[in-house]
């Protein structure tokens, strides 16, 4: 499973071969070595996957650059929701949402993500998260849309029950 590893003020994802196959499509060769390995580590800063060895020998002398921090951020955000470590864009979470776990989803969760905006519960598929222009023009209008209708269950006094 993949998973966020610390890494000083870098952004590192630790992760099999297998996964980032799947995510991806890379067979699990190191960008530095050019060796196959099972597990590694994607290096947001660098958008490169290391064998643990050569991630080690990176560690030690890499240095951050304050400047390099819009594009690491970008790449991390978008290869953590293609290895399922964070389901939704940074600026949907900002904006209250969260991820719903169902015992009985109505979707695939594979392939879809149920989640939880103010009191309405909605879907959507992994491959539109993928795109982040279409999804900050569609989380834009659905917001507005979601909000307005908050408020009309508001000012009537009955807001929606909790399940």
């Amino acid at each position: 499973m993949a998973q966020r590893v610390e890494c000083g003020k870098f952004l590192v994802i630790k992760v099999s071969a297998a996964e980032l196959c799947r995510a991806v499509g890379s067979p699990g060769i190191c960008d530095y070595c050019g060796k196959p390995h099972e597990d590694g580590y994607y290096i947001a800063v660098l958008n490169q996957w290391f064998c643990p060895k050569c991630y080690e020998e990176w560690k030690k002398d890499a240095r951050y650059y304050p400047q390099d921090r819009p594009v690491e951020e970008r790449n991390y955000q978008y290869y953590s929701m293609l290895l399922g470590i964070s389901a939704l864009p940074q600026f949907m979470i900002d904006d209250g949402c969260e991820v719903v776990v169902d015992d009985a989803p109505k979707l695939n969760p594979k392939t879809f993500v149920s989640f939880r905006y103010r009191f309405f519960t909605m879907q959507i598929s992994r491959r539109l998260l993928r795109d982040e222009e279409f999804m900050r023009r569609w989380w834009a209008q659905c917001k507005a849309d979601k909000d307005r209708l908050a408020e009309k269950y508001y000012q009537h006094g009955y807001p929606p029950q909790e399940r």
